[in-house]
């Protein structure tokens, strides 16, 4: 398989660790009696991965979908979100017999907002999966917000064979040419035997910093032609991602410098909510940029106290402030509620106010919900959403009842012809209330929360007020 020239090339490592280990090193130690004069180099930073093991046992699979699903399992992956129909998806039947748990959505939009939320809240690789054409393309714009928010998100696609296909088909697609400008990263599996490397590559080039970029969103993509193939591959061991770790001379000068300034403020980034880092090493004020925002706001303006319906969005914003607890979980997709929320909303906690960008992504805060209240299903969790966002997503709400994941939709509802969002709440067995008065919003909003079952209110929203 290999011929000489490999072969010596492959053997020098290991030829030169053994080369290593036959040395004395007391010769190499100081003969000097000073040691005090010697500077110590700084101790390396501590390892906390395993090491790479390059000949681990052989498994003997049954196709390569079952040895994409054993890659994922390698990786530390307990969740998969995604709409794919176990009769028809291999992925879906090699899901089937492994641990890991996989939570379907109505569509694949869904999936990989959950995928994203998920990913945000656990520190974990948000993995998402979708099967044939239009299911797969619904992926794309949730990929996209991850990327944007520098979210380690993988997504698989399970792709239908031109020889499968009619004429006619649209599920015949470029899927490499249309993910990969708009993903960090992208391959196509095109055989058994590199499964294991590229599965292994891609959550490398998920969750760390790499020449493409910063973390983010990357696509795999799995013709069934070879998810069909036999195959008996060894598995890579999966976390072995090295995070930067910063010298302790560079932190304690850092700190020196910090301490001998009159007022500073240190401003942390999303890099530091993410690492869920929430004290400092020394007593100094410290805020994020959507906390800053917010207290500049609230200091160059009054409070507005106007209570009239429909109601203004900042006065929206500040009641809901006022009902959610510190550590309860808010959720907000496009709209100009969106603007207002990041600029008088303070999250208190990090990861307890979570938005999407401009960019499709009416209705992500449905599913994104539903992600997080499996993640912290003791908290309180609110999604803030458009109608349009509502009118696209609500049948996501249906998979809250079996998932046992209740959590209350708040419709910024700005008129017009609209349906009765109290009847649709009630023929999907949910609780529908409709705003209207002003003292009535605080209180419905906190029956809602504390309830079990989920809950649906319909608001009227100003949406004229769209100076920020």
């Amino acid at each position: 398989m290999f011929d000489d020239n490999e072969t010596r090339y492959a053997e020098a490592p290991i030829q030169l660790f053994q080369s290593l280990a036959s040395l004395d090193l007391k010769q190499f130690e100081p003969t000097v009696s000073n040691l005090g004069d010697i500077v110590k180099s700084p101790s390396p930073a501590k390892v906390t991965h395993a090491p790479l093991q390059p000949s681990l046992p052989r498994r003997v699979l049954g196709n390569t979908a079952e040895l994409l699903v054993q890659c994922l399992e390698q990786e530390g992956v307990r969740h998969v979100f995604g709409q794919c129909a176990e009769a028809t998806s291999l992925i879906g039947q090699a899901l089937q017999k492994s641990p890991i748990q996989f939570i379907p959505t109505c569509h694949s939009r869904g999936a990989a907002s959950m995928a994203h939320v998920y990913s945000r809240l656990t520190g974990r690789v948000g993995v998402c999966l979708a099967k044939s054409g239009q299911n797969i393309l619904e992926l794309l714009p949730g990929a996209i917000e991850a990327t944007l928010h520098e979210v380690p998100m993988v997504v698989i696609t399970e792709q239908a064979i031109a020889d499968d296909l009619s004429l006619e088909s649209r599920e015949d697609l470029d899927l490499i040419g249309i993910f990969g400008p708009g993903l960090k990263w992208s391959q196509q599996i095109d055989c058994p035997e590199r499964t294991p490397e590229i599965i292994h590559n891609a959550f490398h080039q998920a969750r760390t910093e790499t020449k493409a970029g910063q973390p983010g969103a990357v696509y795999i993509n799995l013709l069934e032609t070879i998810a069909l193939m036999p195959t008996s591959e060894h598995l890579i061991e999966g976390n072995l991602s090295r995070k930067p770790v910063p010298l302790p001379q560079g932190v304690e000068q850092a700190a020196t410098w910090i301490s001998k300034t009159l007022t500073p403020l240190i401003s942390d980034s999303g890099g530091a909510v993410q690492s869920k880092v929430q004290k400092t090493f020394i007593d100094k004020p410290v805020t994020s940029l959507l906390k800053l925002r917010s207290q500049i706001r609230a200091n160059s303006e009054q409070n507005d106290k106007d209570t009239h319906i429909p109601f203004k969005p900042q006065t929206l914003i500040q009641t809901v402030r006022a009902v959610l607890h510190p550590q309860d979980i808010l959720l907000s997709d496009t709209g100009i509620h969106r603007k207002w929320l990041i600029h008088a909303y303070t999250g208190e906690l990090p990861n307890t106010c979570l938005t999407f960008q401009e960019s499709s992504s009416a209705g992500l805060a449905i599913s994104g919900a539903i992600a997080a209240k499996l993640i912290q299903p003791k908290r309180s969790v609110l999604s803030l959403i458009s109608v349009d966002g509502f009118m696209g997503h609500y049948p996501e709400l249906e998979s809250t009842r079996w998932l046992k994941a209740p959590f209350v939709t708040l419709i910024c509802n700005p008129g017009g012809w609209y349906p009765n969002f109290v009847e649709i709440a009630k023929s999907m067995g949910f609780q529908g209330y409709r705003i209207t008065s002003s003292e009535s919003l605080m209180p419905i909003l906190k029956t809602a929360l504390a309830q079990d079952s989920p809950a649906i209110i319909d608001c009227p929203v100003d949406y004229r007020e769209e100076t920020v």
